[in-house]
């Protein structure tokens, strides 16, 4: 019962924050218009205001069902907006406080519209930025010390395919890695959007890796267990183009030890710490685990090198700060996380290469990591 009410909690939250901020965009721009041109803006503005700020929600929902291209198109446009929406926002607020500020600073109510002005197109411009930037994949180079010399692994994480990113990026993320020639590949969650899609033809391009030496490694994320048949459906595609699934089990690879947990289940702690007691802490291990949480388990059972996404390092500035603070600072790159008792281990978490929402990154870099063991 609790989940469903956390559920509720959070999109009523996320809808009155997303309506805040149309309301702070919608006034700012009424006061442009008002100030530079003597007129009110028509009701109709109001009512596009409104639908702009319900949209995301209401695609979010509907692309859960179908897949068209009507679908597809509303769901990538809404997407884009709530990504230009955020700077907007802290555009409109700026120019709000100006405003509020003309007293003292002894400027033309005229002169500050145009600034609001020069401050929605800095915004405009970042957003288009952030589309661009959020498209360009960047490699990773990560050295890390461990006994499985000479050996090089990828990590891609949070590929989210599905209305934004179909078939296509998955074609541009495989042809990366084949390029990069890797002994072995991890997948780390997320590698579906959750969205209603053709499972099967949209990871085909996946199917290439199969050539990659030491195999294909897959754990699921949040995003593959939104729905439990939708779940069945996405791990059968997995499945069927060669990829193995890591289900809260240990493979030993060349003398390397790979665990790779299921999203759900290892919310449970215990249970989580259960699955860990089956590895020799003494020999080396890659944890591949989709959410950077509980390191103290993971420290404490002795693990070598745990990998991570799910983070997606905020995507987009200043979100980026929130999920430095949520993730207690390992919510991007390589650290060493030490418990209280001393045991210590190495966390790399991925920002993914993928964007889950607004297809923009802002701050962050959409990456596919690639680890050197030394």
């Amino acid at each position: 019962m609790r989940r469903p009410f956390i559920f509720t909690t959070v999109i009523f939250i996320t809808l009155g924050m997303i309506a805040v901020a149309h309301a702070v965009v919608y006034e700012a721009l009424a006061a442009i218009v008002a100030t530079l041109f003597f007129i009110q803006l028509p009701p109709f503005v109001a009512y596009i205001f409104i639908f702009l700020a319900v949209s995301f929600t209401l695609a979010t929902f509907i692309s859960m069902k179908w897949n068209n291209k009507a679908v597809r198109t509303f769901y990538i446009f809404s997407a884009g907006w709530t990504g230009f929406l955020i700077y907007f926002f802290f555009a409109a607020f700026v120019y709000g406080v100006v405003v509020i500020m003309t007293p003292w600073l002894v400027i033309s109510s005229v002169f500050i519209a145009w600034i609001g002005i020069g401050f929605l197109a800095v915004a405009l411009m970042t957003g288009i930025y952030g589309i661009f930037h959020g498209n360009d994949i960047h490699v990773t180079k990560v050295n890390v010390t461990m006994p499985w010399k000479n050996r090089t692994a990828i990590w891609v994480s949070d590929i989210h395919l599905g209305h934004v990113r179909g078939s296509a990026f998955a074609t541009k993320v495989t042809d990366i890695i084949l390029s990069l020639k890797p002994d072995i590949v991890f997948i780390g969650g997320d590698l579906y959007d959750g969205s209603k899609v053709d499972e099967k033809t949209i990871i085909e391009p996946l199917r290439a890796l199969s050539r990659v030496p030491l195999g294909v490694y897959f754990i699921m994320g949040n995003h593959e267990e939104f729905n439990v048949h939708a779940t069945a459906r996405y791990t059968q595609a997995i499945k069927d183009i060669g990829i193995r699934i890591l289900d809260d089990e240990i493979v030993t690879i060349d003398g390397l030890q790979v665990i790779g947990v299921d999203h759900g289940r290892t919310e449970n702690k215990a249970r989580f710490a259960s699955i860990l007691q089956e590895i020799h802490p003494l020999r080396p291990s890659i944890l591949l685990k989709h959410e950077p949480r509980d390191l103290d388990v993971a420290a404490r059972a002795g693990i070598s090198l745990q990998i991570s996404g799910h983070t997606h390092q905020g995507q987009i500035f200043p979100v980026s700060l929130v999920t430095k603070l949520t993730f207690k600072g390992f919510d991007y790159g390589l650290k060493k996380y030490t418990d209280s008792g001393g045991n210590s281990m190495q966390v790399y978490t991925s920002s993914g290469v993928g964007t889950w929402g607004p297809p923009l990154r802002v701050g962050t870099v959409s990456e596919i990591v690639v680890f050197t063991f030394i």
